[in-house]
């Protein structure tokens, strides 16, 4: 009977260094979650800035084009019309 009662402790000593080592495995386990948990947000952070950035330039292009749509456009330069010079006077044909 004395054997069993070995064999019953040691099973129960194997059962602790199991749980034990179920323990640090799953510490392990949740510390790498939490990290990836941390990562993924602060990914999601820099992707939220980025839309706002890009948001904020298509703004400023919509406002740039309704800006210069309102403008009128130039006037076109005055023009002034100048008369040709005058032509050489023409000599008269000689009589014979």
């Amino acid at each position: 009977m004395s054997e069993g009662r070995q064999t019953v402790a040691g099973a129960y000593a194997k059962m602790e260094a199991h749980e034990d080592l179920c323990a640090e495995r799953y510490g392990n386990i949740h510390a790498a979650i939490t990290e990836l948990k941390a990562d993924s947000k602060q990914g999601r952070n820099a992707l939220y800035g980025l839309v706002v950035a890009l948001l904020g330039w298509l703004m400023l292009q919509v406002y740039s084009d309704l800006k210069s749509a309102a403008r009128p456009p130039p006037a076109p330069a005055a023009m002034v019309a100048v008369s040709p010079p005058a032509a050489p006077p023409v000599a008269p044909p000689a009589s014979r």
